[in-house]
């Protein structure tokens, strides 16, 4: 190869690398901002109502991870270890 050719080549690699760089930064912005979208969602159903109501929030959430992940499970006075049975 003439110093040339390999000069052109160097700057082809360059920019190439440069466009990567910031097709992986671009992908991180788009997924950080999707986060934050269904962080306000469920914030604003939790908190939009004078008491929170968690029904409509969980189900964004379930919605926002396409339903994966595991069950939850909330029995009323779960933590009164009194009176409940585990």
């Amino acid at each position: 190869m003439v110093e040339y050719e390999l000069e052109a080549m160097q700057l082809v690699v360059e920019q190439l690398s440069v466009a990567i760089a910031h097709n992986n930064l671009l992908i991180q912005a788009r997924a950080k901002a999707e986060r934050e979208i269904i962080i306000n969602r469920v914030a604003t159903l939790l908190y939009s109502l004078p008491t929170i109501v968690l029904q409509p929030a969980l189900g964004a959430i379930v919605a926002a991870f396409n339903g994966v992940g595991g069950i939850l499970c909330i029995r009323y006075n779960a933590f009164n270890f009194r009176h409940s049975s585990f």
